[in-house]
């Protein structure tokens, strides 16, 4: 029964959220890969950043390729969503348009309700059973998660959330398993899947060497074999991350171009904006942070093999964040690039709930209130949002205090801009929902043989697909077009950093920021 209402819940979402008429100017980025491989058969942008009219300047590279800063994960995870709509398109579909658009969308919102089922299991499984789809709720919509799975499905921050969680809930599942090499060649890939789609999610790898660290340190396995598994993970890592090693190295010439490093730099340190300011920062827009790492924080004091490298790598994504040329993200729902940390999130709130349910009455009643105030208030801004909430400028807290305070009178509002979206054919939307979930219910069978220690059949479809994108993407060079191209229309990849870095400069300028 409970299964069949959540099944219900998630259609309703979908129906009510999905738009398939949009794609954001990162998203451009990220899908260009499926059309260039797919349609064109290369890797080449040219065509694709042409005639998406990407507002960014056509930048070449020392090989002669169009540079593209975008990671390939998100194409990566897209494809069966990308293959289905291709099988379903007409002869003369236009491949940079809404059809294919709304397929990818589906495809973003299919994979952030995966990652809520799997952090529902992972909490059963590390024995926090209780509330545990409340917990997950709570994470879902006291981040970004809920507005860059169902607002704005067309940027890597869902997938990544996806990808993020499918490790931590298999570290989660074979925790117990310690001395099983299969273990950690399957945890490499699964991290290097998640470095793929955002190279800062290989922090999340922290959590395994806190716990390989903690075990060493208590004995519980030899050093030696800490190291030699350490070892192993890595290389499955790199395993993982090949498809986008291919990448960087025919369109840069090296297998760690990282072509979107100019982003980085502690010149650019700025932690107390990250965390206090109105412009994104945490307190203002997403205040359930602080309290997920309080969580692990508490966690991490009475079990540090399991919450330490957690905490660590939760401490890791902040700093990450405060060292972005843009502490604020650009056009974003609080710091999109927080979406990730979803199930440390989770696993953060689900110790504080651990806490209080230790305690009666009005401490229990205050322990949850504690808990859902802050997401109430990330679920008001996410309102505002259909009610036009600037999110690429400047809000001061005064402004941010006032759209919160006028929402209660404009709910009825938000509900007619919500069913008022364009959607498509409602058999169109039965037929894609019905793929999403038998798309959804093969890779369940997967979670299932992983659970049963069945790991051969999971091994050998990963090789598959990786070494066939690996490749698939090899072959698409061979295919490179010759042209010739306009004089003046493109800069070199070296001035690519410079043009972002200015953007944001005027930026700080314009609203005096430091």
């Amino acid at each position: 029964m409970k299964r069949g209402l959540l099944i219900l819940a998630a259609v309703a979402l979908v129906y009510i959220f999905l738009n398939p008429y949009r794609l954001y100017p990162d998203g451009q980025g990220y899908y260009s890969y499926l059309p260039s491989l797919f349609v064109d058969g290369d890797i080449d942008f040219y065509n694709e950043f042409t005639q998406m009219r990407i507002p960014v300047p056509l930048a070449v590279t020392p090989t002669g390729y169009i540079s593209n800063i975008w990671s390939f994960g998100s194409a990566f995870f897209w494809t069966p969503f990308y293959v289905a709509g291709k099988l379903l398109a007409t002869v003369d579909e236009y491949p940079y348009g809404n059809w294919y658009w709304f397929w990818i969308n589906l495809g973003t919102i299919a994979y952030g309700l995966m990652a809520y089922f799997l952090i529902a299991q992972m909490l059963k499984e590390s024995g926090r059973s209780a509330s545990r789809w409340i917990v997950g709720a709570l994470a879902f919509l006291g981040t970004p998660m809920f507005f860059y799975t169902f607002a704005v499905s067309s940027t890597a921050h869902g997938i990544t959330a996806f990808a993020a969680t499918l490790f931590l809930w298999y570290w989660v599942q074979s925790y117990r398993s310690p001395q099983a090499k299969s273990r950690y060649v399957l945890l490499g890939i699964f991290a290097g899947f998640a470095a793929m789609v955002r190279s800062q999610e290989a922090l999340f790898s922290l959590a395994l060497f806190g716990e390989l660290a903690v075990r060493a340190l208590r004995k519980e396995l030899p050093l030696k074999d800490a190291f030699s598994y350490g070892g192993i993970f890595c290389a499955a890592f790199v395993a993982g991350l090949l498809p986008q090693l291919f990448i960087w190295k025919i369109i840069y010439g090296s297998f760690f171009a990282a072509p979107a490093q100019f982003n980085l730099s502690f010149d650019y340190f700025a932690l107390s904006q990250v965390l206090f300011s109105s412009y994104h920062g945490i307190l203002y827009w997403t205040p359930v942070f602080f309290l997920a790492f309080a969580g692990l924080a508490v966690g991490t004091v009475r079990a540090p093999a399991l919450y330490g490298g957690m905490l660590l790598a939760f401490i890791g994504q902040l700093m990450v964040n405060a060292c972005c040329v843009a502490f604020w993200e650009g056009y974003a729902f609080g710091l999109r690039q927080m979406t990730s940390s979803l199930p440390l999130v989770a696993f953060g709130l689900a110790e504080l709930v651990r806490v209080f349910h230790a305690r009666r009455g009005f401490l229990r009643v205050a322990g949850w209130t504690v808990l859902v105030l802050p997401v109430l208030w990330t679920t008001g801004l996410l309102f505002n949002y259909y009610l036009e909430l600037d999110l690429l400028g400047y809000l001061s807290p005064s402004q941010i205090f006032q759209v919160q305070a006028a929402l209660s009178g404009k709910l009825l509002l938000v509900a007619k801009k919500l069913f008022a979206q364009p959607r498509a054919p409602f058999s169109l939307f039965i037929l894609c929902v019905g793929i999403a979930f038998a798309y959804m219910a093969l890779l369940k069978k997967g979670r299932v043989l992983l659970e049963k220690k069945k790991y051969t059949p999971v091994l050998a479809a990963l090789t598959i697909v990786i070494a066939g994108y690996s490749l698939f993407i090899v072959r698409a060079h061979w295919n490179k077009p010759a042209y010739a191209l306009p004089p003046g229309a493109t800069i070199s990849a070296d001035e690519l950093g410079a043009f972002f870095v200015g953007q944001v400069n005027d930026i700080k300028v314009k609203y005096n920021l430091k």
